[in-house]
């Protein structure tokens, strides 16, 4: 695949993903597809990815990722940028704050010949974002 149709799927993937479009979403994942960080248990394939969409867009209602760069090679794309939201819901147990946050990230897609997504895998800035929410850390 080239250059250009991989940039063009990052471009849908996350455009769907701050649509909150599920529909739109689903059948872009492939029925091997895995989410390196998904939590335990969560199923492979479009099912899972549902259960992950649904998790966080509960708990952050405005959830958006905001691509600032993106890196192709091979069959997957690195998405870089940075993801927002406000705490409405509960959250890996915590209950919603009201907080919003603000934290870096990266994504990194790969697609099958066909366009669906077959993996991801993200690097987060995960305790940025909970000391955004004021999550308390002890030593």
């Amino acid at each position: 695949m080239d250059r250009g149709r991989l940039e063009e799927l990052n471009r849908e993937a996350w455009e769907l993903f701050n649509a909150h479009d599920m529909e739109g979403i689903l059948p872009r994942i492939a029925e091997d597809f895995v989410n390196h960080n998904a939590a335990p248990g969560t199923p492979r394939g479009p099912e899972g990815q549902r259960q992950v969409n649904e998790r966080l867009w509960s708990a952050f209602p405005d959830l958006a990722f905001e691509v600032e760069d993106v890196l192709v090679a091979d069959d997957r794309v690195a998405a870089i940028g940075t993801m927002r939201g406000t705490h409405r819901g509960e959250f890996m147990g915590i209950q919603p704050t009201g907080k919003r946050f603000e934290a870096r990230q990266m994504h990194r897609l790969r697609f099958d010949d066909e366009g669906r997504l077959t993996e991801h895998l993200a690097v987060r800035d995960d305790v940025a974002m909970l000391a955004q929410l004021g999550v308390k850390f002890s030593t």
